[in-house]
C-alpha cells in the first residue's frame, strides 16, 4: 500500500464508500481508514500513534523516588515531540462490575471474618460511590509531521518513525514507575495462527501468543468468547474461542487447568450451549 491508496482509498467492491468500510459495519461511522503498524491512519490524512498509560501513586512514593521520576520526565519532556498530546478519558466508575467482583470472592471464601469483611465492602461501596464516582484512563498520542522525515513517506515509514517516538516515551516512563499497556501480545496472537492453528476441536479454539511475546503479558488471565452460529477458524467451525494470556509460563498452567475442566463429561457435552460467563467460571471457578 502507497500514501495515495491509504488516504484516498481505492475500488474496493461491496464498500459503502472509498474508506474501505463495509456497508452497515461500524468501522462505515469511525474516522479511520486502516491500522498500519499499530499506527491509525485517519481519514483526514492524518497518522497517529496511541499509548495508554497506567500511572503511578506518586504519593506513596518516597522523596528520592518523587525527584527521580520528576527529573526523568522533565529529561523526556525536552526531547518529545513538539505535538505530543496527553489525553485524559474519564468515565463513571462500574460499580455493578466490582460488586460482581466482590460476590464472586464472598462464594468463594470459607473464613467468616473474611466473610464479614466482604460483606460490609459490598454494603458501604455503593454508599461511597454514590456521588458518581469517575475512573480515568490516560492516552500519550503522536502525530506525523514531516519534520519527523520518514523516508519516501509511505505508510510502512511514517509508522516506523511513529513507533520509535514511542519507543523512547515507553523507556522514560518506565524510569518514572509509569507502566505503558502493551496491545502487542494481540498481534503476536495472530501471528501464532499464521504458523500453527490453536483449532482444537470439538468446535473450540484457544487462541494463544508466540513466545516472544511472552515479556509483554503484565497479568495472567482469560477472556471467553462464544459465538450462536459456527465462524471459520483455519477451515474449521468454532463457536467457543478462549484467549489465553500468561505471564513467563503461566499459560501452560491455564492451558492444564482448561483440559482438566474438559475432562469433566457434563461440561464437554454441553460447554458449547454454556454463554460466555458460564464458560469463564466452568473453567476458572471465578465470576
Amino acid at each position: 500500500m502507497n500514501l495515495k491508496d491509504a488516504i484516498f482509498g481505492g475500488s474496493v467492491t461491496g464498500i459503502s464508500d472509498r474508506s474501505g468500510a463495509y456497508d452497515g459495519s461500524i468501522q462505515a461511522w469511525l474516522p479511520i481508514k486502516d491500522i498500519v503498524q499499530g499506527v491509525v491512519i485517519t481519514r483526514d490524512k492524518r497518522f497517529v500513534k496511541i499509548l495508554e498509560l497506567l500511572p503511578v501513586n506518586f504519593y506513596t512514593m518516597s522523596s528520592m523516588d518523587k525527584s527521580a521520576a520528576i527529573e526523568d520526565f522533565a529529561a523526556y519532556l525536552k526531547i518529545a515531540p513538539a505535538n505530543l498530546q496527553i489525553n485524559v478519558l474519564t468515565q463513571p466508575f462500574d460499580l455493578d462490575g466490582y460488586l460482581k467482583l466482590l460476590r464472586g470472592y464472598l462464594e468463594r471464601e470459607t473464613n467468616e471474618q473474611c466473610r464479614l469483611m466482604l460483606e460490609e465492602s459490598m454494603d458501604y461501596v455503593p454508599r461511597l460511590v454514590e456521588r458518581e464516582a469517575l475512573t480515568h484512563r490516560f492516552f500519550l498520542s503522536f502525530s506525523y509531521d514531516p519534520s519527523m522525515k520518514a523516508p519516501d513517506h509511505t505508510p510502512e515509514a511514517i509508522a516506523a518513525v511513529l513507533n520509535e517516538k514511542a519507543e523512547v516515551a515507553r523507556r522514560y516512563l518506565d524510569r518514572c514507575g509509569v507502566t505503558v499497556v502493551e496491545p502487542e501480545y494481540a498481534e503476536a496472537m495472530l501471528e501464532r495462527e499464521k504458523t500453527c492453528s490453536t483449532f482444537m476441536g470439538n468446535g473450540l479454539a484457544l487462541p494463544h501468543g508466540v513466545e516472544a511475546a511472552k515479556k509483554r503479558v503484565l497479568q495472567s488471565g482469560i477472556s471467553v468468547q462464544t459465538f450462536k452460529e459456527p465462524i471459520d477458524w483455519d477451515g474449521n467451525p468454532v463457536r467457543i474461542v478462549i484467549g489465553i494470556a500468561g505471564v513467563g509460563d503461566a499459560h501452560l498452567d491455564i492451558l492444564a487447568q482448561i483440559a482438566e475442566a474438559m475432562l469433566d463429561e457434563e461440561v464437554s457435552a454441553n460447554i458449547a450451549d454454556y454463554d460466555a460467563d458460564k464458560i469463564y467460571k466452568v473453567l476458572t471457578g471465578k465470576e
